[in-house]
């Protein structure tokens, strides 16, 4: 049960050298059990309240007594905090975040940057891609749609090679979106804008000419890497991109 557990809780978000930093981290706070230890990183990486069924898909899990025994463990330990909203929705807080050069390494993993850098060909489903150490598959989640037949990486390799550029008048005027009522709304736009402008003047700093990782998820359909510019973004986002 231990391993699928980890298995679900890892879900390849992560690097394997940057979560080895994560847990570096996590050892210098205590002492935790493997399971623990699992909770924590998933936390940290995410660096926000997360339900049960985020956490761990637990759907897909016959028996949590141990997930129930690791989660009060952490709360007595005070590094945690456990909110029950209602009968269904229970929701996990980590008193403790990531700071420093880690954070950033953890932020460009979950929200990766285009990369300045055209990728060279890849041969097989795990790749280095870019600048990246590591070795990453090119299924979201690990989930192979084509089942060990031939898989289309002529098709990655040609999406990936294809360049884009920012569009500088678009790029000039912050995203709107008038359907935003409360203070919490209007002020996590204004944050996400901000981020946005960092990875713009990024891009621009570095040649106004860059590229996305692409990756085939369960289903088969592709999708490209990036939160704050993406080509498969909202209207705004598909408006700052222009193809080379």
């Amino acid at each position: 049960m231990l391993k699928e557990l980890t298995q679900i809780i890892e879900e390849d978000l992560l690097p394997a050298s940057v979560k080895k930093e994560v847990i570096s981290n996590i050892d210098k706070i205590g002492n935790f059990t493997e399971l623990e230890t699992d909770i924590l990183v998933t936390l940290l990486i995410k660096d926000k309240s997360v339900s049960i069924q985020q956490l761990f898909g637990l759907r897909k899990i016959e028996q949590v007594s141990a997930v129930i025994e690791a989660l009060e463990s952490l709360e007595q330990q005070e590094i945690i905090d456990i909110r029950i909203v209602s009968e269904k929705t229970v929701f996990i807080d980590c008193k403790y975040g990531l700071e420093g050069a880690i954070k950033e390494k953890v932020d460009n993993a979950i929200y990766p940057k285009p990369l300045i850098i055209k990728p060279k060909n890849i041969s097989s489903v795990k790749a280095k891609i870019g600048l990246s150490s590591d070795k990453e598959s090119i299924f979201t989640r690990g989930h192979d749609p084509f089942r060990r037949k031939t898989v289309p990486l002529n098709v990655i390799n040609i999406l990936q090679q294809t360049a884009f550029t920012l569009d500088e008048v678009v790029c000039s005027t912050p995203e709107r979106n008038k359907k935003l009522f409360t203070k919490k709304q209007i002020a996590a736009e204004e944050q996400h804008n901000e981020e946005t402008k960092k990875v713009v003047d990024y891009l621009m700093e570095n040649g106004n000419e860059f590229y996305f990782k692409w990756k085939y998820c369960h289903r088969g359909r592709m999708y490209p890497s990036g939160y704050h510019i993406n080509p498969q973004g909202t209207e705004y986002k598909k408006a700052m991109l222009n193809l080379k």
